[in-house]
């Protein structure tokens, strides 16, 4: 399947759209949806940690300033809007950003070792945010899908695809629900996503829905009884805290929100895979990209070493699942 033979459904009702000159409409629900810079809105609601109001505020001022500004441009514009008062956390944000193709690369490796890829499929990440996942995977796919509840995050994928010289298709939707239609992509992936969705349950059965038979899920996320910091915050010790004092205690020690993000540990992670469709799946702990190693502050760079000991071996490696950074999963579709 080519890559504009891949249309779009309703997200509500999952039925055909017509396809307008700003929008496209679902003629059964009388619902619209809009088209900002080619990138079409199926949202049926917002990012909830971000009011709606400011997120039209930042999307109006990245759409004026996309036709003369490059990638690194519109990041700068975009990183004014959302100030970061804490140096730590935006050293973290951008070491996150500087080595996201790399970890993709890896991840993507990672993957080829559990299932075999098909060279001309179809691949579709889920909260892709700026898109350094996207240029891994167009090396190996054919076609790629990018999608974001963040309209000025996909906006900021555009520009670095554009620049990079590789073609994707963008849509802002909820992960809940996907606007493509069933058995539409071979590979689907949710990188530092599911922790952040209110149903990733139903999130998950999305993503079921959508893949061949045969295809897999990739999803990573944090370990919430990781001995680290929490990587969101880069506040210690927040996992291990009852549910209702986490709030409290990022806002004390680190005086940002910490709202709308739900990390589970080994025992949460694999109770949540029970409930999916899925009844062939694979935890994994993984390694770290050498371009994301030499970026690490120097403590972390020399556990490392200590981390890849311990994962090589099978009477050790029990402590990594229990208080280790993170968790890659591989679910397969039979």
């Amino acid at each position: 399947m080519a890559m504009q033979e891949l249309t779009f459904i309703c997200p509500v009702c999952q039925g055909p759209l017509q396809h307008e000159s700003q929008a496209y409409v679902c003629m059964r629900d009388q619902r619209s949806y809009p088209v900002t810079l080619g990138i079409p809105d199926f949202r049926i609601f917002h990012d909830p940690s971000v009011q709606t109001e400011t997120e039209k505020t930042f999307t109006v001022r990245l759409a004026a300033e996309y036709p003369h500004c490059s990638f690194a441009e519109l990041l700068a514009c975009f990183e004014s809007l959302i100030p970061i008062n804490r140096s730590s956390l935006a050293a973290k944000r951008r070491l996150h950003l500087q080595t996201g193709v790399a970890r993709g690369k890896s991840s993507l490796a990672e993957i080829q070792g559990l299932t075999k890829l098909p060279t001309r499929g179809q691949f579709l990440e889920i909260g892709c945010g700026t898109g350094p996942f996207l240029l891994a995977a167009a090396d190996m796919f054919q076609a790629v899908v990018g999608l974001d509840i963040s309209m000025p995050r996909l906006i900021l994928a555009k520009k670095r695809l554009e620049e990079a010289g590789r073609p994707a298709m963008l849509t802002c939707a909820c992960a809940e629900s996907l606007p493509f239609s069933e058995q539409s992509f071979h590979l689907v992936v949710g990188s530092d996503m599911i922790e952040h969705v209110a149903d990733p349950v139903k999130v998950i059965r999305e993503g079921y829905r959508v893949l061949v038979p045969d295809g897999a899920i990739f999803l990573a996320t944090p370990n919430r009884w990781s001995l680290t910091a929490e990587p969101h915050v880069n506040v210690w010790g927040v996992g291990f805290l009852p549910k209702g004092w986490r709030e409290r205690y990022v806002e004390l020690v680190q005086h940002v929100p910490y709202r709308n993000i739900s990390l589970l540990n080994w025992f949460e992670l694999r109770r949540l895979l029970r409930q999916t469709p899925f009844t062939r799946w694979r935890v994994i702990l993984p390694s770290f990209p050498s371009e994301h190693t030499a970026l690490m502050p120097v403590w972390a760079r020399a556990a490392v070493p200590i981390y890849d000991l311990l994962r090589d071996h099978s009477l050790t490696k029990w402590l990594l699942y229990m208080f280790g950074p993170l968790f890659h999963v591989v679910c397969f579709k039979r």
